[in-house]
């Protein structure tokens, strides 16, 4: 008898006290971690998990691990995405989503839709007016979306919200504070350097920013570097971005506020088209 009562009263010993142990935690006042909130997928706030379409929502702190350096870096890793590029000549286009590009995927940004694609032949240059780096959050919507936002979604929506200064201020936990970004791509050298200055003053908070892109051809692994279609290295080509960004917000109240932006995005390629010289035939007639 005597190894039993042992037993029980070391079962006795190990049972947690009333008051010196902490209560057991309950899992229906467990702390949580936030959901991911989308606007673009209904109109309206819902989480992600609970929208009727397929949406992936891409913050500011996943794209700098990233690295990105342009909208096709944007989506590379998200599946049915991509951007569309003409590599001879105007370079980086619009999105294609499911196979659906061009001016059936509507590109809004902060609540504004973009110009449509500008279109002539075989070329197409889409209108797209914003940096990276000033990118807080992207908002991706595959598929028909056109009882929402008309015929230009039928393929897709992207959504595109920039940062506001209160973003920056965040996280530097001051009034006022300064960022230098700069960066390096080896694959068509392309280097970069962003300024930015943001500045709060009562209820009125104010960004300025401005970021400069160079980069050269994408380098491939071509060797004929001929001046006609026998062309395998890359034609020469030497484009550069830049974009202006004053942004002035003015709070009314927590829920609240008004936002004046002014922007400059200008983007100009230069390139040496040698792969398309050379001599054709055009009805019996041999030109260059």
């Amino acid at each position: 008898m005597r190894p039993r009562w042992l037993i029980f009263f070391m079962f006795l010993l190990s049972m947690p006290t009333m008051a010196g142990d902490p209560p057991a935690s309950n899992p229906n006042t467990a702390a949580t971690l936030a959901e991911t909130i989308t606007v673009t997928a209904e109109l309206s706030p819902v989480q992600v998990k609970q929208a009727t379409a397929k949406v992936t929502v891409i913050d500011d702190e996943l794209l700098d691990k990233r690295l990105v350096n342009d909208i096709r870096d944007l989506v590379k890793y998200e599946p049915g995405v991509y951007v569309e590029n003409d590599g001879s000549r105007l370079g980086l286009n619009g999105f294609n989503i499911r196979g659906i590009g061009g001016n059936r995927v509507l590109t809004r940004i902060d609540g504004v839709a973009a110009a449509q694609q500008f279109s002539f032949g075989p070329l197409a240059s889409h209108q797209f007016t914003v940096d990276v780096d000033a990118l807080k959050s992207v908002e991706i919507l595959r598929g028909a979306s056109s009882s929402l936002y008309g015929s230009d979604a039928l393929g897709g929506v992207v959504s595109l919200t920039t940062k506001d200064p209160e973003d920056y201020l965040r996280s530097w936990s001051q009034d006022q504070g300064f960022q230098v970004k700069t960066g390096y791509d080896s694959k068509s050298a392309a280097t970069d350097i962003g300024l930015t200055g943001v500045f709060s003053f009562g209820k009125n908070q104010l960004l300025v920013s401005a970021t400069r892109r160079d980069h050269e051809a994408r380098k491939n692994r071509g060797t004929v570097a001929t001046h006609d279609a026998s062309r395998t290295r890359p034609n020469d080509l030497d484009g550069a971005t830049t974009q202006l960004q004053t942004k002035l917000v003015h709070n009314f109240s927590a829920q609240n506020r008004l936002r004046f932006t002014l922007e400059r995005f200008d983007s100009q390629v230069d390139s040496l088209l040698y792969s398309g010289q050379g001599s054709t035939n055009i009805f019996g007639v041999v030109t260059s």
